[in-house]
């Protein structure tokens, strides 16, 4: 019979590399995608995770070098995270169908904007606006990054 500390040994390293496993696992889904500023904000990096396997997709998005609104344009407060879908463009005048939409944390200390959110389809343009506040419906011609997003 072996000693119950002996088994407490045992069981633990194997809990850890399972535990390990699945999280490395989980991880493997995960989709990183550029995500550039524009003109307007051209310092602006980062990425896009998107985890594809997640039902309905999940859209991790971390900025750095944002600049604050206020300095895109006077008067603005915040930056809204649009998911548009092209499928319904030529219904709108032209204009993409918005989504999903969230409003982005910035810091303005460290000049970083992060933001998770679900997607509801799997391919969509991701965009980043500068907006008076965040309650708006659509999406402004303030734009300062953007990426498209297509999840096989």
């Amino acid at each position: 019979m072996p000693r119950p500390n002996v088994m407490r040994r045992t069981k633990l390293p194997l809990a850890v590399t399972v535990l390990a496993s699945a999280v490395a696992i989980g991880c493997a889904s995960s989709r990183p995608y550029m995500v550039v500023g524009t003109a307007r904000a051209e310092s602006v990096s980062g990425v896009a995770r998107v985890d594809a396997d997640a039902r309905p997709p999940r859209v991790d998005l971390e900025l750095d070098h944002l600049p604050s609104p206020e300095h895109i344009a006077p008067g603005h407060a915040a930056y809204v995270v649009w998911l548009l879908g092209p499928a319904a463009a030529a219904a709108h005048g032209g204009q993409p169908s918005v989504l999903a939409r969230g409003t982005l944390q910035y810091d303005e200390a460290s000049r970083e904007g992060r933001l998770s959110m679900v997607a509801p389809v799997r391919s969509f343009e991701l965009r980043v606006t500068a907006e008076r506040d965040a309650s708006v419906s659509g999406p402004s011609d303030l734009v300062v990054a953007s990426q498209q997003i297509g999840v096989n």
